[in-house]
Parts: C-alpha cells; sequence; structure tokens
C-alpha cells in the first residue's frame, strides 16, 4: 500500500494574527486526513461502527518548522506504519506549495470496543485493515512518554455544547486550544520550529469543568529553546491530557 497525499488551503478561520495557520489548525488537517484516509482504506466510522467499535487517538507527536500562510494550500501525506496488538501508528508529513517538508507527525491510534468501554485488539480488524500498511519509516521520533506533574491552574473552562463531538465528548482539537491559549502570545506566534507530544488519557462531557495547568522548563543549554510540560484535569483531579512543547527560534 502506498501513502496518500490530500491538499488544504489555510483559510481565514485558520490562521492567527500573523495571518499564518494556527498550529492547531495544521492538526487539525492532520485529523481530518486519518479520518478521510481510514475511510478510503475501508475502516472509517461506517465499517467500525457496524462492527460497534472506534478509534481513538491515545498519542500525538507533531513537528513543525513553518506555518503556511493565509490562502497558501499545502499537503498532508499520510500512511500506515504498522499495527501492534493494541495500537497502530500513522504517520504525517506536511509539504508546502512547493513541496518542501515543513512538517512531520507520529500518531498512535486504539480501537475502542463501545459496549466494553475498553481498548479492543486489533487482531478483530484484520479483515479490514489487512495490506493497508507501508514501508515508509517513521517520518519522526514517536510520541513521548509523558509523566502526570502537580502544578498550579493556569485557566478554567466548562465543556459547552460547541465543544463536543458525535460521541458528546469534548472535541480533541478543543483540548489543544486550551492548551495553545495557555501559552505566551509571542511564543506561538513566533517564527519558530515547534515540537508537541500529546498523551490523551481520559475523555471529558458536556459540563464537567476543565482546569489547565502549564509549567515553563528551564532549557539545557544557550539554544533558545523554550519548552512547557502541560496538562488538563478535571476539577475532581482525573488527569485528561498531558502535554510537552517546544518551540526554537
Amino acid at each position: 500500500m502506498k501513502s496518500r497525499f490530500y491538499t488544504y488551503t489555510v483559510l481565514p478561520q485558520d490562521i492567527d494574527c500573523t495571518a499564518k495557520a494556527r498550529f492547531t489548525s495544521i492538526i487539525r488537517a492532520l485529523l481530518d486526513t486519518a479520518g478521510e484516509d481510514a475511510r478510503v482504506n475501508g475502516f472509517g466510522i461506517q465499517p467500525m461502527t457496524r462492527l460497534n467499535m472506534g478509534w481513538v487517538l491515545s498519542r500525538l507527536a507533531v513537528e513543525i518548522d513553518a506555518r503556511p500562510a493565509e490562502h497558501e494550500n499545502y499537503t498532508v501525506e499520510t500512511w500506515v506504519a504498522d499495527y501492534g496488538t493494541l495500537a497502530t501508528h500513522r504517520c504525517f508529513r506536511i509539504l508546502d506549495s512547493r513541496g518542501n517538508c515543513i512538517g512531520r507527525s507520529v500518531s498512535q491510534w486504539c480501537a475502542i470496543d463501545y459496549t466494553a468501554r475498553r481498548p479492543a485488539p486489533l487482531s478483530k480488524l484484520a479483515h479490514l485493515t489487512a495490506g493497508t500498511t507501508t514501508d515508509q519509516p517513521f517520518p519522526c521520533d514517536p510520541p513521548l512518554k509523558l509523566k502526570a506533574f502537580e502544578a498550579e491552574t493556569c485557566f478554567s473552562k466548562t465543556v459547552k455544547y460547541t465543544d463536543i463531538d458525535f460521541n458528546r465528548h469534548m472535541n480533541t482539537l478543543r483540548y489543544l486550544d486550551m492548551l495553545a491559549d495557555a501559552l505566551p502570545l509571542e511564543v506561538v506566534t513566533g517564527d519558530c520550529k515547534m515540537r508537541a507530544d500529546f498523551h490523551f488519557v481520559k475523555e471529558s462531557v458536556y459540563g464537567e469543568v476543565l482546569n489547565v495547568a502549564q509549567v515553563e522548563e528551564v532549557p539545557e543549554g544557550e539554544d533558545g529553546t523554550q519548552s512547557y510540560k502541560m496538562s488538563i484535569r478535571k476539577a475532581d483531579g482525573t488527569l485528561v491530557i498531558l502535554a510537552s512543547l517546544s518551540f526554537k527560534a
């Protein structure tokens, strides 16, 4: 199976105050690509629903070297790298309008049995996923294993109507928007190379209060890298997501 390519245009709703795509809108394109490519390959939402199962993003690593500007086209290349016992890795490369690679990503997905509300063995999907991997290597390091930490809350948010998806869970991208909002403006809008690792731990539902915590890590060298470890927890302390983000000028 070969990789596939999907082209996007940076629309006005995708940009920030620099007239370039927010990193969260680029990640949205990656997740949209994953969904569409799963559909094309025959293991998208509909066949999974017939099995009373669904895909859940568990970990994600994203590297972005440059952000495309408003109205610029960019292309996402994607392929499935492997299937393990309980998880599969999907990879991405982000290409600008000239074909230059400006980003890379590795995502880890699990299949969930909706009845048991537990991860399901991927062997149950072998009839759908057979022959859908490639021999292309990971384009970057896989998602880091992140450790929980304690820190003071930066801000809180109540999950509302516009936050929830068809499962009535908080949409993945809403978590990333919350994390982005907790970072200094000059960091997220700067022309920096970034690396972000996310570990999705627990879903949230309508009406729950979520607390964002952030700790700036002291850099080991003098290379100008600004790094942050971040988390989102429910009001009762239940961990929802862990993240590590680094920005280098």
